[in-house]
């Protein structure tokens, strides 16, 4: 298995899109100091893998962000965070999830594919752990939820699986 990609951020306009692996060297309590008009937009599309070390890195950005008044803008949260944020309730402490990745399989032609989901727009469905009907980008057929939903959208409601 190949090592995680190196942690990179870069400003995008009003946003600061995240890539890589976030672990103990990503440093994310200075991407506080970042924020414009109490809020710091997050792009974490590009987030393969996070660790224990990332989580607690995690963990203590979310804390920085509320001591100074930030709120953190979630977008295209990848699905490895996704976990993460369902364990872990102090990782989305500070925070609004936008949009995020879910796994979906095509039972019809066999691909999986990572769909993003609008928060506000699925929310009917994600409040009561339904995972949206979606279509498959390759033949248009239906797809099935990879994850067990009652888990996957936990944040949601915030809720955390484990309790």
């Amino acid at each position: 298995m190949p090592p995680p990609r190196v942690f990179s951020c870069v400003r995008h306009d009003d946003t600061l899109v995240l890539s890589g692996a976030i672990a103990d060297t990503a440093g994310l309590v200075g991407l506080v100091k970042q924020a414009s008009g109490g809020k710091l937009v997050l792009d974490l599309h590009g987030i393969t893998f996070i660790n224990s070390l990332g989580v607690r890195d995690w963990v203590h950005m979310q804390s920085a962000a509320a001591k100074a008044g930030v709120r953190l803008i979630l977008r295209r949260v990848s699905e490895p965070l996704i976990h993460q944020l369902n364990i872990v309730p102090a990782a989305r402490a500070a925070s609004d999830i936008e949009s995020f990745y879910a796994g979906y399989m095509c039972e019809h032609c066999g691909e999986e594919h990572s769909m993003l989901l609008d928060t506000e727009t699925h929310r009917p469905q994600l409040e009561i752990m339904q995972p949206p009907s979606l279509s498959c980008p390759s033949c248009t057929k239906g797809l099935t939820f990879i994850d067990p939903a009652e888990l996957y959208f936990s944040f949601v409601a915030g809720t955390s699986p484990l309790r």
